[in-house]
This record gives structure tokens, C-alpha cells and sequence, in this order.
């Protein structure tokens, strides 16, 4: 049962999740230490928190350099 509960975890995010091009327009990104954005998040506290439990914890929470505030 134990292994099922992260399989279970991502099919309800992917089928429950927004479109991919509006995550992307959040005002928030968590870069990866590769330079990849990850930008759907709505304030620094939910990226920052999403960079704690993440699986590797490396990264940084900056504004969404498309967007404009």
C-alpha cells in the first residue's frame, strides 16, 4: 500500500491540475540549480514551502521573470 501512495499522489495532481501554460503564469518560480522555472505559485511562501519538501531541496523561489508586478 505504501508504494501506492506516491503513484496515487501524481495521477491526482496531473488529472486535477491547471493547463500547463497557466501554471507557468503564476507570480512565483522555484529555479532549479539547473536553471530550470517551475512557476506556479501564487505567493514566495508556497514556493518556498514546495522547496522544503521537495525531493532534493536545492533551489530558489524568485519572482516570475514574465510576469509583470
Amino acid at each position: 500500500m505504501q508504494k501506492m501512495l506516491p503513484m496515487i499522489g501524481i495521477a491526482a495532481a496531473l488529472c486535477c491540475s491547471a493547463p500547463a501554460s497557466a501554471q507557468q503564469d503564476q507570480p512565483f518560480c522555484l529555479r532549479s540549480d539547473d536553471g530550470q522555472l517551475t512557476c506556479h505559485f501564487e505567493t514566495m511562501a508556497q514556493c518556498q514551502d514546495a522547496l522544503k519538501k521537495g525531493p532534493t531541496k536545492t533551489g530558489t523561489c524568485i519572482p516570475n521573470p514574465k510576469t509583470k508586478r
